[in-house]
């Protein structure tokens, strides 16, 4: 009994002794940090960074693979303020916001009925799409779903609009367009809400918004800025400076700014 009790407490001795060496050779130290920093980045876990969210993205900012500005719904003040907890150099991000290249809806006849489920991919998939034109918005509302951040609708003209006030630039709505209508560009930049390469005559027929490739556009830029290549004007930003001349001049007001 005595012996038993001896062995008992020796192999307890011994995985004491074990646990101890495991806790103190391989203990991993917490960075306090991450939590603070993943309180102060948005919470959307929109995914626009990169990673697979918010608490992802705070670990690599504090282990120094990633940056600040990575966080794109991040304000310029906000990153300053993350910066500084950190120790680190603030620099401003590149801010950019969801365009949309369709300002068709009602504009636009429908070619046929549909009763489906509002769901863009759905609306697109039989034939092209409801749309006259098979560039053209479906306005099934697939991107306001996704956007976590509600900066993106389908309007009452039938077409999905973007608020700036609330847009991020997350990019999420850009996936799930089944059209691939929505691209990334800087802020306040002049936008031409049209994405079809047919002709002009053909384009008048069933949208009174659609570029008709008239060129009076690519006439009035003084920078070279604009241009129609297979019946659609396309803008190079590196060269746009936002005057808005060609918004003025447009037959079909299909450039906005």
């Amino acid at each position: 009994m005595i012996e038993a009790v001896i062995v008992l407490g020796v192999i307890g001795l011994i995985a004491g002794s074990g646990l101890a060496f495991a806790s103190k050779y391989f203990h991993v130290v917490k960075d306090e940090r991450i939590e603070l920093v993943k309180d102060m980045l948005s919470g959307a876990n929109c995914g626009g960074c990169g990673y697979a969210g918010c608490a992802a993205l705070a670990k690599a900012i504090c282990a120094g693979e990633a940056p600040v500005s990575l966080c794109i719904a991040l304000k310029d003040d906000e990153i300053k303020n993350i910066s500084q907890l950190l120790g680190l150099k603030s620099s401003e991000s590149i801010k950019k916001k969801a365009y949309i290249r369709c300002s068709g809806g009602i504009n636009c006849q429908n070619r046929y009925e549909y009763f489906g489920p509002n769901d863009c991919l759905l609306m697109s998939q039989y034939d092209g799409g409801i749309k006259s034109c098979k560039y053209g918005c479906v306005g099934g509302g697939t991107c306001e779903k996704a956007c976590p951040f509600n900066a993106i609708f389908v309007n009452e003209n039938g077409f999905a609009e973007v608020d700036y006030e609330k847009c991020t630039g997350c990019g999420i709505c850009v996936k799930e367009c089944p059209k691939h209508l929505i691209f990334l560009e800087g802020e306040n930049k002049v936008n031409v809400t049209c994405l079809s390469e047919e002709k002009g005559a053909a384009q008048k027929k069933y949208c009174t918004t659609g570029c008709i490739g008239c060129k009076l556009c690519e006439k009035t830029c003084e920078d070279d800025a604009i241009h129609v290549n297979n019946f659609l004007a396309s803008i190079d930003y590196t060269k746009c400076t936002g005057c808005g001349k060609c918004v003025e001049v447009c037959p079909c007001d299909t450039i906005k700014i």
